[in-house]
């Protein structure tokens, strides 16, 4: 009989010294203003949790037309994009951060694409099996039914990389209702009154889809079906019989509101959300990747060895909204989905009608 092993070596990235400050640079750049964000701070040790950020001279964005844009300090780390400055697709940007001891950081040019033309999106209520590891380290399929988000893409007139992703609001209605009495004297009684005041409010409720994004890469030069074309941005766990729905609001539930997102970026990007999903969606393997360093698309302009870790995400976005409903129809419930039009949904509670009634209580005679 004979046995065989295997071992991986331990991770050790030598060129990180774990006692040194090494920058960390998050930012992103896209058409939609709400997703522009910039955030500089320090790599943490594992054991700390409260980020320690970088204090800077100047951060700026600079165009291919030589326009330049200061960002401005919100809070201790973090930078909102100016007002004035309106991103426009096929235009060159690059990211640039001055420290106070004179370094420079400073990103690649990247790109502002056009947007992914999407031919349409659809849902199914479908089982979505998926590899699982317990805490003994044991595999197991898990069997989930709920539902299936997907987006079809246009055949792509270049060469298409992408990801993918949606967030979801809960949709229901919920009543508030007040009342006051009075009094009105006539004759020999006093007349007890009510007022009652109803109001019905539609209720958005904001969640946010924390699965790592789909991504995917489509080439001009091949033709391909529409299932190939077809990208799952996000999968919601639902009750077969729309029964229980606790697990998401206390109000009666009428719909979950989805955007969509599908964000067109440069190779670059692409592969770096290609490396970090190996390192996090490794479960079902027999043997996980090797870590390895995201070191991402920024550098240190005089000295390019010294460590820098960072992003400046420059993609275009298509935001599409669609809705699955629950449907009754001859004592059956279902569900039911359609695309709403291009509007801006937050969470929130916003009235609905107001419904005013007076009552007679009672009549009280005053002798």
């Amino acid at each position: 009989m004979a046995f065989v092993s295997a071992c991986q070596e331990p991770y050790l990235n030598e060129a990180l010294d774990a006692s040194e400050k090494i920058p960390v640079l998050s930012s992103r750049l896209s058409n939609l203003d709400a997703l522009n964000t910039f955030e500089l701070y320090y790599a943490m040790p594992y054991t700390e949790t409260k980020k320690e950020y970088v204090p800077t001279d100047l951060v700026v964005i600079s165009d291919g037309e030589g326009n330049q844009y200061q960002l401005t300090e919100t809070a201790k780390g973090q930078y909102s994009f100016p007002l004035e400055f309106t991103p426009h697709t096929n235009t060159i940007y690059t990211l640039e951060v001055h420290l106070p001891n004179g370094e420079i950081l400073k990103s690649e040019d990247q790109e502002l694409k056009d947007t992914v033309a999407v031919e349409i999106i659809f849902f199914e209520y479908n089982t979505l099996s998926t590899v699982e590891k317990n805490a003994d380290g044991e595999f197991f399929t898990l069997d989930r039914q709920g539902i299936i988000l997907q987006a079809r893409l246009n055949q792509p007139q270049h060469d298409l990389w992408y990801r993918a992703r949606a967030d979801y609001y809960v949709h229901s209605q919920t009543r508030n209702r007040r009342s006051r009495e009075y009094v009105v004297s006539e004759g020999d009684y006093n007349y007890i009154y009510e007022i009652r005041y109803d109001t019905v409010y539609d209720v958005y409720e904001g969640f946010t889809n924390t699965e790592f994004p789909k991504i995917g890469n489509l080439s001009a030069d091949i033709n391909y079906s529409p299932s190939e074309r077809t990208v799952i941005p996000m999968f919601l766990p639902a009750d077969p019989d729309c029964y229980n729905f606790s697990l998401y609001t206390d109000y009666e539930f009428i719909e979950w509101v989805i955007p969509v997102d599908i964000y067109q970026c440069d190779k670059n990007i692409y592969q770096y959300y290609e490396e970090a999903g190996e390192q996090l969606q490794a479960s079902g393997q027999i043997f996980d990747p090797i870590p390895q360093q995201l070191t991402g698309n920024v550098f240190n302009v005089g000295d390019e060895s010294s460590p820098v870790l960072g992003l400046f995400d420059v993609s275009s976005v298509n935001r599409q909204y669609y809705s699955v409903y629950k449907y009754e129809s001859l004592g059956y419930r279902m569900y039911r989905g359609r695309r709403l039009k291009d509007t801006v949904i937050s969470a929130g509670w916003y009235p609905k009608w107001y419904q005013v009634d007076t009552f007679l209580i009672d009549s009280v005679l005053t002798y």
